[in-house]
């Protein structure tokens, strides 16, 4: 087994990848409710 070191800087690193993918999700839920919505329309 290889020791894992990891530096603080790396956790803060990470944690903004989360919350950028956070923020993607999101978006993408919105997009997805907006085109259920056109889809209903278009019925």
């Amino acid at each position: 087994m290889e020791k894992v070191t990891i530096s603080i800087s790396n956790i803060e690193q990470v944690k903004s990848l989360i919350d950028n993918v956070e923020n993607k999700l999101a978006e993408l839920k919105e997009a997805v409710c907006e085109l259920e919505k056109m889809e209903l329309k278009i019925e």
